[in-house]
């Protein structure tokens, strides 16, 4: 009962009719480290985080190491729900960002779960991420913790940009593949 609520509540939450053009900016200085902001990016939750040394240190340790059919596997998952624009984006995205890691302490996630669709929620005390409808638990970089290996559904980040401290979220009429 409390997962079709939850469901029900982050569907209700999502609103279809926002499909901006334009770039949204973030100014990464405006969220203290250790902290995340919520913004809404084409009607849907995107969580930019600005990790702190603890939260860092959290990702470096989880072994979980991801594959292309990892990535597959989420495309194959949100392609019958989801735009086949919307998907390509995140796919896309996701992908590149992990073929081209950066060295940075900011990281940009799409906020629903590839698994539920459910709004994933911050476990800061934990470190880590929760999808609160199938109890799946993440890094702070979309990967599955270990006891979520079976699953390998990994979490998406939107197409983004990082420039002079800013987070420039590109929506699909500034989306360029790299």
């Amino acid at each position: 009962m409390i997962r079709l609520l939850l469901i029900f509540l982050t569907l209700f939450s999502i609103s279809t009719f926002s499909q901006e053009k334009s770039k949204i900016e973030v100014d990464i200085k405006t969220i203290p480290v250790g902290e995340f902001k919520q913004v809404e990016w084409r009607g849907y939750p995107v969580y930019i985080f600005n990790l702190n040394s603890k939260q860092i240190k959290s990702v470096s340790e989880n072994s979980f190491k991801i594959e292309q059919s990892d990535f597959d596997k989420v495309y194959n998952r949100l392609s019958t729900i989801y735009s086949s624009e919307l998907t390509n984006m995140l796919y896309d995205s996701t992908v590149n960002r992990r073929r081209t890691l950066q060295s940075t302490n900011v990281v940009v996630l799409f906020g629903v779960s590839p698994e539920s669709l459910c709004m994933f929620i911050v476990k800061s005390e934990q470190v880590q991420l929760e999808d609160p409808c199938s109890f799946s638990k993440f890094s702070y970089d979309g990967r599955p913790l270990s006891n979520n290996i079976k699953k390998r559904l990994v979490l998406l980040s939107p197409p983004y940009q990082l420039e002079n401290n800013k987070v420039l979220l590109l929506n699909n009429a500034s989306y360029e593949k790299k």
